[in-house]
């Protein structure tokens, strides 16, 4: 099982990279754990599980107190604020009046 914990203090990926490093640490790396501060990590992560690249069932990401699973198409069942959502709260503030 793999665990990808989402924290401030984590490891951040440049975007260009974030694919490769998610690949990298679910295939190949020894290590189970992983801290990223970054939702770019996360969100790949979450495509390759979508691809069927690596399987949702030996995934988890892990947030403050919670562990968040990933369904067979990549998705959360809940998004807690704070979770990988500074982009959206940008987008929001530029889509308004």
């Amino acid at each position: 099982m793999k665990t990808i914990t989402y924290h401030s203090d984590g490891i951040s990926f440049p975007d260009a990279e974030a694919e490769k490093a998610a690949r990298y640490f679910l295939l190949h790396s020894p290590e189970t754990e992983i801290t990223v501060s970054t939702s770019n990590f996360v969100d790949a992560t979450r495509c390759l599980v979508k691809e069927e690249i690596y399987p949702f069932q030996d995934v988890v990401l892990s947030f403050e107190d919670k562990v968040l699973k990933i369904d067979k198409n990549g998705r959360l069942a809940t998004w807690p604020r704070g979770f990988c959502d500074y982009t959206e709260r940008w987008l929001e503030r530029l889509c308004r009046r």
